[in-house]
């Protein structure tokens, strides 16, 4: 078993080498897996993330992440999502981001890479959640997972 020190950034890796999930301490990085190759980029100062642990065989509308950034303001909000394990075509475009009452369609992909989208920017009430959800059901034996990169800008 893997133990994780204050400050590590922990990868779980599927065997065919595409990232299940990653743990990172708030705010420091933010964890890529493309072709096998694990990156480790650094967030701005001052921005909010949540990581989120994989989401197997995810039902409709099920929620792989969510951040409610505080306090309120204008954000730029970038996601990072990876959908591998046993996936078919229903699995690749099958995510939304949702900021209050603004939806936008994610074109993810599958497979080995991770796929990114944004920034969006969003004015933000404090108590508005922001999460990333499927469309329908994810086939069985899929992995997904996504983390939500929220900064204030304004």
């Amino acid at each position: 078993m893997a133990q994780a020190r204050a400050n590590q950034t922990v990868v779980a890796l599927n065997p065919d080498g595409s990232l299940i999930g990653s743990s990172a301490p708030t705010g420091t990085s933010q964890v890529t897996v493309t072709s096998g190759t694990i990156t480790a980029q650094p967030f701005p100062a001052g921005s909010q993330t949540t990581n989120t642990a994989p989401t197997t065989s995810p039902g409709a509308t099920t929620t792989i992440a969510t951040l409610t950034p505080s306090p309120a303001g204008t954000y730029q909000v970038e996601v990072v999502t990876n959908v591998g394990g046993t996936v078919a075509a229903i699995d690749q475009g099958n995510l939304t981001l949702t900021a209050g009452a603004t939806i936008a369609r994610l074109a993810n992909g599958t497979g080995s890479a991770s796929s990114n989208f944004g920034p969006f920017q969003f004015i933000l009430g404090g108590s508005t959640t922001v999460t990333v959800a499927t469309v329908a059901a994810g086939t069985t034996g899929s992995i997904y997972g996504a983390t939500i990169i929220a900064t204030r800008v304004l």
